[in-house]
């Protein structure tokens, strides 16, 4: 049987002489993996975790207790409540509700320090040694394509993505020249093996974890192709466990850093104690096609950068940011926007001229999420997003109604780095915490966006570690095992 709950606790429980119709849910019995008693919790909550009896907005499962009629389905003047009651063992009763309890999830209070959440810590993040500055890149431009009828719209366009430089996995005497796919797909394979363990070394120190600690590894890349995935090999190299789930995602694109978040957090959702590796590596310059002469394609060639990025995120404890809530969004009729035209020299990379606009319509999915959450898009204290283009940026910040500055994180990366691909997002939140991080239980959301036109977006707090801020010197005011809430630093004397 569930804990009843007190009314303290769920002030959605019927009051005196109320009717109330009875609604089921699931949830274990006795104390749960936290070590909180279990009892009600609402429909959205239930879904979230182990909330334990924490949940103010009901309904209530306790043996056969129920949510007041008028509030619950079937209530008052709900199309169930029209039936007439049943006759079961010669009396009438109250016809049950459906198995699943139809609750708001805007109406759910549940107290977010009632559990652990899992945390995404601290991204590491490499890029290659060799540099091509803006200006070596527009000079680049006027020699190879100085016939090209529009080549002065692609200077320009160039010119106005803001990005200063970019790192090059090999110098661009070789970027520039064609080798065949199959030796461009083995230099991917050589530098992936090279470049992305010292990444996750730092990323699991940074975490304070080891290899054997990570219950599934997420590999994100577009760039190149491997079967088995690179997660096989750094299982068997790096000292992972041989029970370590991997998931490899390749067709995401820029996306597929929002969407590791994300896949991360629903894992160490449904297995709390559990940690996730997060691993982004992408060698754009692999990419670049010398044939493909379209203004985007030129444009391409100036925007993206390689870099290799690894986050782990703590199923307990942690420094960094507790995710609550994550979604997905696809943009209708989009699909052709951003694309691969696969043929036997490689990746050529498609661009529509409408990419730039997509804020327009991705801003409102944005927007729901958080209103879903009870937050407000355009009140949050820090926001990690995927920096495509300058232009990208600029309309989100007008279509959520934030300034400019906001975005800083995730400008600096296209400015310093151009566009990485899937570690864009895994780069801008390690500048966040390279800057100091926010304040204790600051707000924020992280988004990634890409091919489909899909938008991956999560919402969560920042929070300090109990280690952390025992080291801050901060005053400890939530007893959440693994997980407190910074009020100030303490004040010697």
């Amino acid at each position: 049987m569930l804990r009843r709950s007190s009314r303290a606790e769920h002030p959605l429980l019927p009051r005196p002489g109320e009717r109330t119709v009875p609604v089921r849910v699931r949830a274990p019995a006795g104390r749960n993996a936290r070590g909180w008693r279990d009892g009600g919790v609402c429909a959205p909550c239930a879904g979230r975790g182990p909330v334990a009896g924490r949940c103010r907005s009901g309904p209530v499962g306790a043996g056969r207790g129920g949510v007041p009629a008028a509030r619950a389905p079937g209530g008052a003047g709900s199309a169930e409540a029209a039936a007439s009651p049943v006759r079961r063992n010669g009396r009438d009763v109250l016809r049950r509700a459906r198995r699943t309890p139809v609750t708001d999830p805007l109406r759910c209070k549940r107290d977010e320090r009632a559990y652990p959440m899992a945390t995404l810590c601290r991204p590491a993040v490499s890029v290659p040694e060799h540099v091509i500055t803006m200006q070596q890149t527009l000079d680049l431009a006027r020699t190879i394509h100085a016939d090209h009828p529009q080549l002065q719209l692609a200077l320009r366009l160039m010119e106005n993505t803001g990005v200063q430089k970019r790192h090059l996995l090999r110098p661009i005497e070789e970027t520039l020249r064609h080798d065949g796919f199959e030796i461009r797909n083995r230099i991917y394979e050589a530098e992936a093996k090279a470049r992305v363990p010292a990444v996750i070394d730092r990323a699991l120190e940074d975490a304070e974890l080891r290899a054997a600690d990570i219950d599934v590894i997420i590999y994100v890349s577009c760039t190149g192709f491997m079967m088995p995935s690179l997660t096989a090999w750094l299982i068997n190299t790096m000292g992972f466990r041989g029970d370590t789930r991997q998931v490899p995602i390749a067709q995401l694109g820029c996306a597929a850093g929002g969407a590791a978040i994300n896949r991360a957090h629903d894992f160490c959702t449904a297995y709390p104690e559990a940690n996730a590796l997060i691993v982004a590596c992408e060698f754009c310059s692999l990419c670049y096609q010398p044939t493909d002469l379209g203004v985007g394609n030129l444009l391409s060639n100036g925007l993206f950068g390689d870099g290799v990025a690894a986050a782990v995120m703590r199923g307990r404890g942690g420094t960094g940011v507790a995710l609550e809530r994550n979604g997905s969004y696809l943009v209708p009729e989009t699909e052709d926007w951003i694309a691969y035209d696969v043929r036997s020299t490689g990746f050529h990379f498609k661009l529509d001229k409408r990419v730039p606009g997509t804020m327009e319509p991705l801003a409102p999915a944005l927007k729901e999420l958080a209103g879903q959450h009870g937050w407000d898009a355009s009140d949050l204290d820090f926001y990690i997003i995927h920096a495509g283009g300058p232009r990208i940026l600029d309309d989100l910040s007008k279509f959520l109604g934030v300034p400019a500055e906001a975005f800083r994180f995730s400008r600096a990366t296209l400015t310093e780095y151009g566009n990485i691909a899937s570690a864009v997002v895994l780069d801008a939140l390690r500048r966040m915490f390279d800057e100091g991080g926010v304040h204790p239980t600051a707000r924020g959301l992280l988004a990634g966006f890409g091919p489909g036109i899909t938008a991956e977006m999560s919402l969560g707090r920042w929070t300090v570690s109990e280690r952390a801020s025992e080291r801050l010197g901060t005053r400890v005011i939530s007893d959440v095992p693994d997980r407190v809430l910074v009020e100030e630093p303490t004040r010697a004397g």
